[in-house]
């Protein structure tokens, strides 16, 4: 059984499947070939094509699932956000692809490591399209069932919902009825801060003093001059303060409007936050993608979270009746996992900012960790004058006047200059880059 739950979880992540109505067993020998992607009418589509590693299969190998799911890399998305880790799970395949139309249109493109981008934003709606593809390596061909392209649905509103316990992102959107099934593709992009800053900056004797800013200490009556340095207020945050990051879905999710009166669904709940996720400290922006899908790609979806949702034993057996739209013509007997559908997508965009929902709350975690990496705080009363250009030299910074909980303790009432790590001041300690996203805005 440990096969098929292999077999079943390098399926989970694919965008979109169909259903033959045909029965066969899903054995590790037959299911070895993964295509990913949709045909994107009006938009760029972008393809991987990869054989599942063999040592996946093998029943007494070990294997930690997670490493698959956490890195699967959406085919929809732009490959260089990629967290997909090639080798891992997918051999990928040294191919050409091409799209035909029925009206004698033909994007090509070939497929490097695996990935391909065609530009199809030319193609016309109004006729069908099937996808090509040759294994360079083993001469095969493999191509997709001809389908029309399904229409573009419209997105009404992205928004959210706040309470005191919870952030919903929510979206309302329809369509022309043609179909009640959708396929969804969340991406996001959040502008967050370092977990601390300071506007001091400690200079080292002999290095040039900052433009702007004035000196707080040593204090000049000490008449030591700059021997052991000099901090300085420069009046603004410590370097590398504010970051941008972002998250690429793995998993598109499918929703149906089927039993509702109207073909419309509003307030879908899209991702919910709690008060201490950092994604809404500063600014976010939900990317929402939505095309419809037909009902054999829905079913497909459905199919694939039954089996994974389960109850029951781990390797209990998974559904035999999925298969894609996909064929080996070379081998017709051949199965291969992939559905290549044919769609009109819509996308919206929204910055939600901090200020705006006034709902992030920094954990007290936070405040106790940077306490706790602090150097000065406590019985050291601080970094002493000498100890400055050392403390540096390991990396930390000045970075707050602190007080006494009272004058009467250890009978010393004055303050004491508390420095950290460097690190603890830069944002990209979290992940992100200092680079703001070209379409980031303002």
């Amino acid at each position: 059984m440990k096969k098929r739950w292999l077999i079943l979880a390098a399926v989970l992540p694919l965008l979109g499947a169909c259903v033959y109505d045909y029965e066969a067993e899903l054995t590790g020998d037959q299911y070895t070939v993964v295509l990913e992607g949709d045909i994107l009418v009006g938009g760029v589509t972008t393809l991987r094509f990869s054989r599942l590693n063999p040592e996946v299969l093998e029943p007494d190998k070990e294997v930690d699932l997670s490493d698959y799911l956490s890195s699967y890399w959406d085919p929809s998305r732009d490959p260089t956000s990629s967290t997909y880790l090639p080798g891992t799970w997918d051999i990928p395949i040294d191919y050409t692809a091409r799209v035909e139309g029925e009206d004698g249109s033909v994007v090509e493109g070939t497929g490097i490591g695996g990935l391909c981008t065609l530009d199809t934003r030319s193609l016309s709606p109004n006729t069908r399209y099937r996808l090509v593809l040759y294994d360079r390596k083993n001469d095969e061909t493999y191509s997709s069932s001809w389908q029309q392209a399904m229409a573009a649905p419209v997105i009404d509103s992205l928004s959210y919902h706040r309470t005191d316990e919870n952030l919903d992102i929510v979206i309302t959107f329809h369509s022309d009825g043609s179909t009640p099934y959708y396929c969804l593709v969340y991406d996001e992009q959040w502008e967050y801060h370092a977990y601390t800053t300071t506007q001091w900056r400690y200079i080292p004797q002999g290095s040039p003093e900052p433009e702007k800013g004035y000196v707080i200490f040593p204090d000049p009556e000490m008449g030591v001059g700059d021997y052991y340095g000099r901090i300085f207020d420069v009046m603004e945050n410590y370097p590398n303060y504010t970051c941008w990051d972002q998250s690429v879905s793995g998993v598109s999710s499918v929703v149906t409007t089927g039993a509702m009166v109207s073909n419309k669904m509003v307030d879908y709940v899209l991702k919910t936050f709690t008060p201490d996720d950092r994604k809404t400290s500063v600014a976010y922006r939900p990317i929402v993608s939505i095309r419809m899908i037909s009902k054999e790609s829905f079913a497909y979806w459905e199919s694939l979270d039954k089996a994974s949702t389960q109850t029951g034993d781990l390797f209990s057996p998974i559904p035999s009746l999925l298969r894609g739209n996909v064929i080996n013509e070379s081998n017709p007997t051949a199965q291969v996992i992939g559905y290549v559908g044919v769609s009109q997508q819509v996308t919206a965009d929204r910055l939600i900012k901090a200020n705006e929902i006034d709902f992030y709350r920094q954990p007290r975690e936070i405040a106790e960790e940077l306490k706790m990496r602090s150097i000065g705080w406590g019985e050291a009363r601080g970094v002493k004058l000498v100890q400055m250009r050392s403390e540096y030299n390991l990396g930390n910074r000045p970075w707050k006047l602190e007080f006494p909980e009272s004058e009467s303790d250890s009978g010393d009432a004055e303050p004491f200059y508390v420095w950290i790590p460097e690190r603890c001041m830069d944002c990209r300690e979290q992940g992100g880059t200092t680079t703001k996203p070209s379409d980031w805005p303002e």
